[in-house]
């Protein structure tokens, strides 16, 4: 048994669940590549032909984040920054959290 997996006959669930979870991190992925394409700003997209009559799209950079500092009273002050909202706001959100 590997954690929760059996091993049946050298190649069990736990071979076809490796695959399934290279499937859904691929989903994933595709999922946050069409967010930051339907999301990102115009300013922070760029687009040119390459010498060899290629097309390139370039997206960014794309910066978010936050500080979280204790303020004199004893309460945590957040600050975000960044170029982006935050995902979620406004949007469906881009990640999910999943239970450890």
């Amino acid at each position: 048994m590997i954690g929760s997996r059996t091993i049946r006959g050298g190649r069990g669930d736990w071979f076809q669940d490796i695959f399934r979870d290279f499937d859904e991190m691929q989903e994933r992925m595709e999922r946050l590549s069409r967010a930051f394409e339907t999301n990102t700003p115009k300013d922070l997209v760029r687009e040119y032909e390459t010498p060899g009559g290629g097309k390139v799209r370039e997206v960014g950079p794309i910066v978010y984040g936050y500080s979280m500092t204790i303020g004199p009273d004893g309460r945590p002050q957040v600050r975000e920054f960044g170029n982006v909202k935050r995902p979620g706001v406004g949007n469906q959100a881009i990640c999910r959290k999943t239970a450890l």
